[in-house]
């Protein structure tokens, strides 16, 4: 999947380096500490935060994402904007939650939506995430240290979530 699907999908609002769009994703972190960011994604991954300093430019140029998304319509500073596009960084917009926008990008990437791998209620606020032993993690943070929860992508690999 580019993030140009994702763009799509999601009715993102696009503030930089609209030309790299093509990019592939290959997984996703979701957080606002940057140093856990450093730490825990990967090249490719597109990053979901609230964070909207030109640290975050930084990070993803360092880590090579393919993204970044601005979550809760959070708008990037003048200098982050000023450095992603120097930089080619593409900075995406959504009014939604770094939860949810998380979640639409995975329902993207791994469109079985059987109750055998996943159930989410939305009426009931219910989200319980069922992982295939045959997986690969895709992160989601909340801000509070006890929310975090791992998602995860299929392959063809009999690993666990790593």
């Amino acid at each position: 999947m580019d993030l140009e699907s994702v763009v799509k999908a999601l009715n993102l609002k696009i503030r930089s380096a609209e030309s790299r769009l093509k990019r592939e994703i290959h997984g996703g972190y979701t957080g606002d500490l940057l140093s856990d960011v450093m730490a825990n994604s990967k090249e490719g991954d597109i990053w979901i935060t609230r964070q909207v300093h030109q640290n975050i430019v930084a990070v993803a140029s360092l880590k090579e994402h393919a993204g970044i998304i601005l979550v809760q319509g959070s708008e990037p500073a003048k200098d982050t904007l000023e450095k992603a596009i120097k930089e080619g960084i593409p900075i995406m917009v959504s009014d939604l939650s770094g939860f949810e926008v998380t979640g639409r990008i995975y329902d993207l990437r791994k469109p079985l939506n059987t109750e055998k791998n996943r159930r989410y209620d939305h009426d009931d606020g219910l989200f319980l995430w069922i992982l295939n032993p045959y997986a690969q993690g895709f992160s989601l943070r909340s801000p509070c240290a006890h929310m975090s929860f791992t998602l995860c992508r299929f392959r063809n690999v009999s690993k666990g979530c790593g």
